[in-house]
């Protein structure tokens, strides 16, 4: 969210994340809302991967996971031309997660929420 990125640097967001997963031994879950033509290229796919893995060089090994989440069209997105992603658009952003190192699960239940708009995914 661009107000809270001001305030909080995504990437410190992220480094605070896996160094409580060291703390608790447990891998975080990652929430990604996918949107045709903002947020799914294979660009966005090798920056998301370059934040959830890191350099290397902080001692974190561990294999991040991240949640699709597939959008749900909100009045607010549609005078944004935001689109819901097709089936096989997050099928393919999550084989090129997975193919970088990433575990990647789409949220398929909010497919079937959409109709009492309270999905997952509602910006």
């Amino acid at each position: 969210l661009p107000a809270a990125a001001a305030r909080w640097p995504l990437d410190e967001v992220v480094r605070a994340a896996w160094v409580h997963a060291q703390t608790v031994g447990r891998v975080p879950m990652f929430a990604y809302t996918l949107l045709p033509g903002v947020n799914d290229s294979e660009s966005h796919v090798d920056e998301l991967a370059r934040l959830l893995l890191g350099g290397g060089d902080d001692g974190i090994c561990m294999r991040p996971n991240v949640n699709i989440i597939p959008y749900n069209p909100t009045s607010a997105g549609e005078t944004h031309g935001f689109e819901v992603p097709s089936s096989k658009q997050l099928r393919s952003f999550r084989t090129a997660l997975r193919s970088r190192g990433i575990r990647a699960t789409i949220r398929w239940s909010t497919m079937a929420s959409r109709q009492f708009a309270g999905a997952c995914g509602q910006l």
